[in-house]
């Protein structure tokens, strides 16, 4: 297992400011947007070449995860056993994915494309 990308996620509030902020100040481009009605909506953002900010406001409580992405459902897999973690799962999205937390507490992801 290699990760081939990082991902931030950022829960926010106001997707509108905070997607500006990032584009106008900081300078990241919009590579990938949704928007599933309700609280589901959010915007990706390239850093660099396998580096993204994911701005999302959900439902959801509590930090997101630090989001590693390998190329395929085994890479995951294997990262389940080596972290220790439950079986991996699909996301709502469709993402096959596994989720842990280190040991600073702070939640981590690894998940393959749909």
């Amino acid at each position: 297992m290699s990760p081939t990308e990082l991902w931030v996620p950022v829960r926010v509030t106001d997707l509108v400011a905070v997607t500006r902020f990032y584009t106008d100040a900081v300078g990241l481009s919009v590579v990938d947007s949704w928007d599933r009605g309700g609280d589901e909506l959010g915007v990706v953002l390239r850093v660099a070449d396998g580096a993204f900010v994911e701005l999302a406001v959900t439902g959801v409580d509590g930090p997101p995860p630090l989001a590693f992405r390998v190329g395929t459902d085994a890479d995951v897999d294997t990262a389940a056993t080596r972290l220790g973690a439950g079986p991996p799962r699909r996301h709502q999205r469709g993402h096959y994915l596994v989720e842990a937390t280190d040991p600073a507490g702070t939640p981590v992801a690894v998940w393959s494309e749909r």
